[in-house]
């Protein structure tokens, strides 16, 4: 294979031929970006998901990751939305067909050498299908000391957005083309205007007290959104996307030099 600098520690699969993806299989952590097509209220695009990925994205490509070298899938732009579907603008798999989208994407990983996995997600309809998909593969994982993880962006960020930017109005927790969202769609589309802005819908009680319930998107807002878009600003989102950053490329940090070994007891 030609060879790669020494110098670069985040790549982008796309962007390599197949030998110099095989020569960083083993030292590198493959990331599979999972985001969405769907609708975010009257005021942000359908892409808002995928748009916000990518944007993260960008910035640790730009400031990488203390540790590690890092192999950036592309970003599946087709999400598990279907709560989405009454308001139209979404595109969808079913959340077992999803799931079942991710255990052969992870499986064609493994018997290509990646031994490090982790799925970076966007969309909250995703979080479900990727437990389930790293639960079907755990036994596969541990008998082929593979490192599989995937968790959604927010979840590192949550407790610093609080302590940092303690105005938010849904504290450091993201509803839906809310405030956060908003914000960060205008560092990274700001030729993506947001349109007229709905009046703000709270955050759903029963989320808050950690259960769930079978219920569509109409269900729990009249016009798509969860939080309060009004209070957005660029220069929150540039604060925001700094945080980001910061916190996921130090998890990230964490995954790519962690012992590959699956005694959790010790963990």
């Amino acid at each position: 294979m030609s060879e790669l600098s020494s110098e670069p520690r985040v790549f982008h699969w796309h962007q390599l031929t197949a030998p110099e993806v095989a020569g960083l299989a083993h030292d590198s952590v493959v990331v599979l970006p999972t985001a969405s097509t769907e609708q975010h209220g009257p005021h942000m695009v359908t892409g808002t998901d995928t748009i916000l990925n990518d944007l993260l994205q960008r910035g640790l490509f730009e400031t990488p990751p203390p540790e590690g070298k890092f192999l950036f899938l592309p970003t599946l732009i087709l999400g598990s939305s279907e709560h989405h579907v009454p308001f139209g603008g979404t595109l969808t798999l079913p959340p077992i067909l999803y799931t079942q989208v991710l255990v052969t994407m992870i499986r064609s990983l493994i018997k290509q050498g990646h031994r490090r996995i982790f799925l970076l997600n966007s969309h909250g309809g995703n979080q479900s299908p990727i437990s389930t998909a790293l639960a079907e593969l755990a036994e596969e994982c541990t008998e082929k000391e593979v490192l599989l993880g995937g968790a959604s962006y927010w979840s590192f960020c949550r407790k610093a957005w609080e302590e940092e930017l303690p105005d938010l109005t849904l504290g450091g927790s993201v509803g839906h083309a809310c405030e956060i969202e908003a914000s960060l769609l205008m560092v990274a589309r700001p030729d993506l205007p947001l349109r007229s802005l709905p009046e703000g819908v709270p955050y759903p009680a029963f989320l808050k007290e950690g259960w769930s319930l079978a219920g569509n998107f109409p269900s729990m807002t009249k016009e798509g959104h969860i939080g309060y878009p009004e209070a957005a600003t660029a220069e929150r989102g540039e604060r925001l996307f700094r945080v980001a950053v910061r916190e996921v490329g130090a998890f990230l940090a964490k995954f790519a030099t962690r012992p590959i070994t699956h005694d959790l007891r010790k963990d």
